[in-house]
């Protein structure tokens, strides 16, 4: 394991322009951020290595860059089965995307080409054989293979994706619901699920949806092969995928009676 990346747990926080780790060997303090055009913050956390470090508290936590307020990083990434792997942060601010890239001994920021904020992303391997997909504001898809970033053919243009997940490089899922910001004009989506099948994103139809009131926020979708995923969502919505449909799942419990959002799984 290389030095600087051992039993690393990373996040950082909203609307304060970092980006934290913790661990028995963090990276380097200080690591400004001042040099990208927008500062951005997250809420998710992820190993960077396949040893899977204990959960950290907000004591244990280190802050290694910081930078302007304003932006968000709404995601973090990384091929926890290897320890040499790239970190990858996903967000922006306004109508600007960004993604930053941590080697473990420098940070690089990167155009998706995408010019909207971004939501959340997956990757599929390290280095030269690695592709990574990025989701977004305004039905945005980027995608990244080769080392080099390009815009796929996304979803409506009023939605905002604000999950996506993937058994593999040929099957994936990208959920999403209205895009309140969206431009006026614009007619704004909600439950929109989109398919990659390694060829092209294809937009699936809900029918478990038609007796569900209301506007369908889908906020994240993951799972473990193929044929079982899960996407949740506004008003407790849960949705399963066992390989051939999609079925509603009853989120009810006794503790837990109120229809609440699930903002994720």
């Amino acid at each position: 394991m290389s030095p600087g990346r051992e039993r690393l747990v990373w996040t950082a926080f909203s609307l304060a322009g970092a980006v934290a780790c913790a661990g028995e060997n963090p990276t380097q303090s200080g690591v400004g951020l001042d040099a990208f055009t927008d500062t951005v913050t997250s809420g998710d956390v992820a190993d960077a290595s396949d040893s899977v470090a204990p959960v950290a508290t907000l004591a244990d936590l280190r802050l290694i860059a910081d930078g302007r307020p304003g932006g968000g990083l709404l995601c973090v990434w990384s091929d926890r089965s290897r320890a040499d792997a790239p970190v990858w942060f996903a967000g922006g601010t306004g109508a600007q995307s960004l993604v930053l890239e941590w080697s473990g001994s420098a940070w690089a920021s990167h155009d998706p080409g995408v010019g909207h904020r971004l939501w959340w992303l997956i990757g599929f391997g390290a280095g030269e054989t690695d592709e990574l997909f990025a989701v977004g504001e305004s039905g945005v898809i980027a995608h990244r293979a080769g080392g080099a970033w390009s815009a796929m053919t996304g979803g409506p243009p009023g939605t905002t994706f604000f999950g996506v997940w993937g058994s593999s490089r040929d099957d994936l899922w990208a959920v999403g619901g209205p895009w309140d910001l969206a431009p006026e004009g614009t007619v704004k989506e909600g439950g929109v699920v989109l398919h990659y099948d390694g060829a092209a994103w294809k937009r699936t139809e809900l029918a478990v949806l038609a007796d569900v009131p209301g506007t369908h926020y889908l906020y994240k979708v993951w799972g473990t092969s193929r044929d079982h995923a899960i996407i949740v969502g506004s008003g407790g919505l849960a949705l399963h995928w066992d390989g051939a449909a999609w079925r509603r799942e009853s989120t009810e419990a006794a503790l837990c009676p109120v229809k609440a959002p699930q903002f994720t799984v």
